[in-house]
């Protein structure tokens, strides 16, 4: 997912309730909003409607036939081993294409997980079969196709966006898809979630999973990007992490519940999955022991230039991007965005 930024019922892993009639209520409704009004457009009432009764019951709505796709994505994986990870849909194609080309050297000799939420950006993935290999990147593609209930949009509009509205009802369904992917996914590998607007670069250490797996503390419950620069690093002790990325362990599973039982309480104005975290952290203090924090200069927001990842945060992003000579998609179509 993109944005602008960047973007009492306990909550259960998907795998453990999916099956239930309630998940599958929500879902066929939310389904049937969007079917029988045509395509949603943004911030439209049918969208909406949906994303009320999507988030409502968030923790309960992959369904095992989609959470067993997840896990089928880690398959023969080293048990624990550390993955890239990227949740997509066809709007942002042409920004996932581009940050993939540029990663190479980031993603060589590492897994890469990617979720599509739709059949364009599915199709993009397995399209990239053959680049990863070449690259010695092990390539896994899971298909949640029909999950979030948004509409798709037409063939000739996919490699043409860069999202699908920042804050609107489309944009707080699929970001908050994050937290449902990475507890699934971290019940078997320690998951790190970037979102794509997030450009790698190798630093001193490697990559930023390198770098992830020689400084996450053993105390640490989920580590996350900062959110923002510390005024004085000498007495900077917290701040809000940014949710467009994140690293989540086997210990991550407990709080990656709380969070996604947030979702209900989430506003269509917020930034979706982040706010949720972060209204979390205030509301449960003593948690915020277990955050760590990626060192702002490992990886940056509002596109300052990091170690190790930058961050295409508060810029208009593509113009942004092409000004330092980083936009290089390879994906037909992308040359007229």
């Amino acid at each position: 997912p993109n944005d602008a930024r960047s973007g009492a019922v306990e909550a259960v892993a998907p795998h453990e309730v999916g099956r239930t009639a309630a998940a599958q209520a929500t879902r066929a409704t939310a389904t049937a909003l969007l079917d029988e009004s045509g395509p949603a457009g943004n911030g439209s009432e049918d969208a909406c409607a949906a994303r009320v009764r999507f988030l409502a019951d968030l923790g309960n709505s992959l369904g095992e036939e989609r959470a067993a796709r997840l896990r089928n994505a880690t398959a023969g994986l080293p048990r624990r081993t550390a993955v890239y990870a990227y949740i997509s849909t066809g709007n942002i194609l042409c920004m996932l294409d581009s940050t993939w080309m540029q990663a190479r050297a980031s993603f060589e000799g590492r897994a890469l997980i990617h979720v599509a939420l739709d059949s364009a950006s599915h199709s993009y993935c397995e399209s990239r079969m053959d680049w990863a290999a070449a690259s010695n990147v092990t390539l896994r593609c899971a298909n949640l196709s029909g999950w979030v209930p948004y509409k798709e949009d037409s063939a000739t509009e996919l490699t043409t966006k860069t999202d699908v509205g920042f804050r609107t009802c489309e944009y707080s369904m699929i970001v908050w898809a994050k937290p449902v992917v990475l507890l699934e996914l971290s019940t078997s590998v320690d998951t790190l979630l970037l979102d794509s607007d997030i450009l790698l670069s190798r630093g001193s250490e490697g990559s930023l999973l390198d770098w992830a797996e020689h400084h996450t503390q053993s105390s640490t419950v989920l580590l996350a990007a900062s959110q923002y620069a510390p005024v004085n690093p000498e007495t900077w002790l917290w701040t809000f992490p940014c949710t467009g990325a994140v690293l989540a362990t086997d210990k991550s599973q407990e709080l990656i519940r709380q969070w996604i039982a947030q979702a209900p309480d989430s506003q269509v104005d917020d930034l979706g999955d982040q706010d949720g975290l972060q209204r979390l952290l205030v509301q449960r203090q003593e948690l915020r022991d277990g955050i760590q924090l990626i060192p702002y200069h490992v990886l940056t927001e509002r596109a300052l230039p990091g170690e190790y990842a930058t961050h295409y945060t508060y810029v208009d992003k593509i113009p942004a991007m092409k000004a330092r000579g980083s936009w290089k998609p390879s994906l037909a179509g992308c040359d007229v965005v």
